[in-house]
């Protein structure tokens, strides 16, 4: 339900469905969750996320999103992590992270709704008391939410990610669906936008009581020369790249998009306490039979 309701939210908006390879030749989310595979005697890697073909592909339709699995090799035991899940991705042309953080807000507000109204007989078996999360979602920045999770006891040092512990704590201190924004670039991958300061304008999507992350989005570099350096600046692989850049040689629009973890999302939606029960056949670190 979560997965038909997103389409016609996205179809109801005139978004167009794009389909992008699930084997692919560079990383999009950092190389040490990369599924590595012999390609026909080179190199390839199941998708950790379509983005940057959706990227390409908002030069011709403006609006496209993606619904298909996405793989990462993160060795992690914990109630919110599998191996590969769907991810709903949504890129839009001319759109900037204000924008992107309003069409999360309103897809998440129309899915929830959704299954309120067709499944809310499901809801009453697992004796979920689910709301429809009211706009304006809350925000906090990054450094908020440092300061937070400080207070509780868990260390890390500014410009690190913010640990699934960290997240946790801070999603309990919420009852509705929040951002979390400006991280610092040192915890963002190479594609952000930045402003002042090297603080990207990006955001996590955080869903309460626990549950923490279900989406990510941000602002993309739609400069040329910017994008260039700043993939010399994280040593990538130029070659890998090429293609990436040369949308930008001639002019592109400014765009902004986003990833939401379908799994995640029905855990928080139906208040599940394991990830696996909102899938049929989890992909874990230990579990790839049946």
């Amino acid at each position: 339900e979560f997965i038909i309701s997103a389409i016609e939210f996205f179809r109801d908006r005139n978004f167009t469905l794009i389909s992008a390879p699930s084997i692919v030749g560079t990383a999009v989310e950092g190389g040490s969750t990369l599924f590595e595979l012999e390609y026909f005697g080179k190199k390839g890697y199941l998708s950790q996320s379509a983005q940057l073909y959706e990227e390409a592909a908002i030069c011709s339709f403006g609006k496209v999103f993606v619904v298909q699995p996405a793989f990462r090799a993160e060795k992690s035991k914990t109630p919110k992590h599998l191996t590969e899940f769907v991810m709903i991705e949504a890129e839009v042309a001319f759109n900037n992270q204000e924008d992107n953080m309003r069409l999360q807000e309103d897809l998440l507000n129309y899915v929830c709704s959704k299954i309120l109204e067709r499944r809310s007989y499901e809801l009453s078996l697992l004796d979920r008391k689910l709301k429809v999360p009211e706009k304006p979602f809350p925000r906090i920045t990054y450094s908020e939410a440092r300061e937070i999770i400080l207070k509780h006891g868990i260390n890390f040092e500014y410009g690190e990610d913010i640990p699934t512990e960290g997240e946790r704590v801070i999603s309990k201190e919420f009852d509705t669906p929040f951002f979390i924004t400006d991280y610092p670039l040192s915890a963002r991958s190479f594609y952000h936008l930045t402003k002042e300061g090297n603080i990207t304008l990006s955001s996590d999507l955080i869903a309460p009581n626990g549950f923490g992350e279900i989406a990510t989005g941000g602002q993309r570099i739609h400069d040329y020369n910017t994008l260039l350096e700043r993939i010399k600046m994280y040593n990538l692989p130029l070659d890998s790249f090429r293609w990436y850049l040369d949308l930008r040689r001639y002019g592109m629009p400014y765009h902004s998009g986003f990833g939401i973890g379908v799994e995640r999302s029905v855990r928080w939606i139906c208040n599940l306490k394991h990830i696996r029960a909102a899938s049929l056949f989890p992909r874990t670190i230990t579990r790839v039979y049946p």
